[in-house]
């Protein structure tokens, strides 16, 4: 019985191992999407800094094969002038996409649930079409210092609320990021390069 035993622990050791080794091999074939605002296009009214998307690739150690970087001044999942799911209608389609991360805010501070809303619902449906395999993650990073609690609570909120319903991974907490330690450019609405 004994010899059962330990031979049955060396199968289950022997999965686990085989299952640890797919999930790290996954890690290397992970395939990033990045979307963003201005913040993500590096403006600064100060001048041109490395924006949040770059620097999170290095970071990540991605190559350009695997990251994508999508940004337009004034994106945002409500802001009709361009939402967020324009900007994925207009990339290509690509099945090998494993992650994407969706981050912005500060152009929907003013909006509505019911904008919102939609513009997650629209986005959703744009990235299942074109990225068929990937997560999609949201962050609600920034805002203006002239808008530090009410609006910004509030649509965080909003996007946070959509995000559930159509099972967008919301990234919690980081509304408030810019607002500490001078992290904002001289116009109180783009992050400096501390910011980025």
């Amino acid at each position: 019985a004994g010899l059962n035993s330990v031979a049955s622990d060396l199968d289950t050791l022997e999965s686990t191992v085989d299952s640890m080794s797919t999930r790290i091999g996954m890690l290397d074939d992970k395939k990033w999407v990045f979307i963003g605002d201005s913040y993500a296009e590096g403006y600064s009214p100060d001048g041109t800094v490395i924006a949040w998307p770059n620097k999170l690739k290095a970071l990540m150690g991605l190559s350009n094969d695997r990251c994508t970087i999508a940004a337009h001044g004034g994106a945002g999942f409500a802001n009709p002038s361009y939402p967020f799911y324009r900007i994925v209608s207009e990339m290509s389609a690509d099945s090998r996409v494993t992650d994407v991360l969706i981050a912005g805010g500060a152009n929907d501070t003013d909006s509505s649930l019911a904008n919102i809303r939609s513009g997650v619902q629209q986005t959703m449906a744009n990235c299942a079409t074109k990225f068929p395999n990937a997560r999609v993650h949201v962050a609600w990073i920034g805002g203006r210092m002239d808008q530090y609690h009410g609006y910004i609570h509030l649509a965080n909120s909003y996007w946070q609320k959509a995000c559930t319903e159509y099972h967008a991974n919301y990234l919690p907490n980081l509304q408030y990021i810019l607002f500490f330690g001078g992290r904002f450019s001289s116009d109180g609405v783009h992050p400096n390069q501390d910011g980025q």
